[in-house]
């Protein structure tokens, strides 16, 4: 972009110089020609100066916020932080912000669930387990096993409700 932004500064600004310095030099009098084409020299060369800062300056923001957004898209959420004073860039890089902040409290919520789903349901699983044991244990004596076998099944319905409460922050997490 930088490239395409200095040729096409310079390019107007030889162009210019062109239009206004050949017809100066061709009714002009060999003293003043001299004058033309250094004074058209001079203007090229600044212009090629004042190209060159202005593309990188101009060429520098774009830049970072292609780097800010291919970050988030790798999932580096980190926020860019920074302004330009330019009220377009300053709109995008304030979006790419809002959607790492979204991401690290997506990915955050996403941990939270995995701890808090994993120790909610090691207690209930284990007493599910137990029961089952102790079923098998009992297989000669139906009114154990029968015992057991409601106690294990009220243990599977805690499960699924544990479950379901775990899910539940979850899906809204989703849907916001």
């Amino acid at each position: 972009m930088r490239r395409r932004l200095l040729l096409t500064m310079v390019g107007l600004t030889v162009a210019a110089v062109l239009v206004v310095g050949v017809p100066t030099i061709v009714v002009a009098d060999p003293d003043t020609q001299a004058l033309v084409l250094g004074l058209g020299v001079a203007v090229i060369v600044v212009s090629v100066a004042a190209a060159l800062v202005l593309s990188r300056r101009l060429s520098r923001p774009l830049g970072e916020l292609a780097e800010a957004a291919d970050r988030l898209r790798s999932g580096d959420p980190r926020p860019i932080g920074r302004r330009y004073g330019v009220a377009e860039l300053d709109q995008v890089a304030d979006g790419l912000d809002s959607a790492g902040r979204r991401v690290t409290s997506l990915l955050t919520a996403e941990r939270e669930l995995a701890v808090d789903a994993s120790h909610q349901l090691r207690t209930p699983l284990t007493a599910l387990s137990m029961r089952l044991e102790e079923m098998i244990a009992a297989a000669d004596d139906p009114d154990v096993v029968r015992e057991e076998g409601s106690a294990a099944l009220t243990q599977a319905e805690r499960l699924a409700d544990v479950v379901t409460q775990l899910l539940s922050p979850a899906r809204r997490a989703t849907a916001s």
